[in-house]
């Protein structure tokens, strides 16, 4: 009998949810209350087409799942992570297209104590989101790859 669960559907489950929810806290820490539905969204999106991937197996469904997660990678993990926290934690100059990104200290609605305390938690979920980000195009791909691959048997 088979698996209801594809291959990599676990780990891309798993890493898709940690990679919104860390760009989500990060945004809703720096910006604000305003973002918490669009973060909820952003959390529950990929996962409700994850779902639908799995259950229609069709290539279509995985599609858009696919697009929909090369686009968190690249907006979230590359322009807004890798650009931005990544190059700032290695010592470059950070490469942001968002306002404020060049203080030292970024301003933020919420507030972990002293100012220091609060940035370096901001530029810590800022590291995580890259990585996250990062974890989730490998299982995403692996899990496109392995759903595109598996169709193309079942049709040979």
């Amino acid at each position: 009998m088979t698996s209801p669960y594809p291959r990599f559907w676990w780990p891309t489950l798993i890493s898709t949810t940690a990679a919104t929810v860390s760009v989500s806290v990060h945004h809703i820490f720096r910006l604000g209350p305003e973002l918490i539905i669009p973060g909820i969204v952003l959390v529950l999106l990929p996962i409700v087409l994850l779902l639908w991937a799995r259950a229609r197996s069709s290539i279509a469904a995985t599609s858009i799942f696919a697009v929909l997660v090369a686009l968190i990678f690249v907006w979230f993990g590359v322009v807004d992570g890798i650009l931005d926290h990544v190059f700032k934690a290695v010592g470059l100059k950070h490469v942001t297209l968002l306002p404020g990104g060049e203080a030292e200290l970024v301003d933020t609605v919420y507030s972990l104590g002293d100012a220091a305390t609060s940035a370096a938690f901001y530029e810590a979920t800022g590291l995580v989101e890259a990585a996250a980000s990062i974890a989730m195009l490998i299982f995403a791909a692996a899990f496109v790859v392995n759903r595109v691959k598996g169709k193309r048997k079942v049709e040979a």
